[in-house]
């Protein structure tokens, strides 16, 4: 009787190693081309958020700041400059906001 109620979970856990071992061989097999195929998917997700970037960190900048900054001014490139000259262009903004709100207090 105890043979006959024990089948069922040695089923299981002979299905789930055999289930555990075809997936790392299909990865150990398949692992890079799979790897890549996905690491082109996330990029091409990327470049297709990337001009949605520069308006989300200027709304931010608005927002944390109380400031009226307009987004269509920053850039919205793609690759690495783009970044680059977002993150600058951002980073002047909140720099040349600061150096205001400081000259305003120290003159008055």
């Amino acid at each position: 009787m105890a043979d006959l109620f024990s089948t069922g979970p040695h089923a299981l856990v002979l299905f789930s190693g055999i289930l555990v071992g075809l997936v790392l061989w299909t990865i150990k097999v398949m692992g890079v081309e799979l790897l890549q195929v996905g690491l082109g998917y996330i990029d091409q997700f990327r470049k297709e958020l990337d001009p949605q970037v520069a308006q989300v960190s200027i709304s931010v900048v608005n927002e944390l700041l109380g400031t009226d900054f307009n987004p269509a001014a920053i850039a919205t490139g793609t690759g690495l400059s783009g970044h680059l000259e977002r993150a600058d262009e951002v980073g002047a903004i909140i720099r040349a906001t600061h150096l205001a709100s400081a000259c305003a207090v120290t003159m008055t």
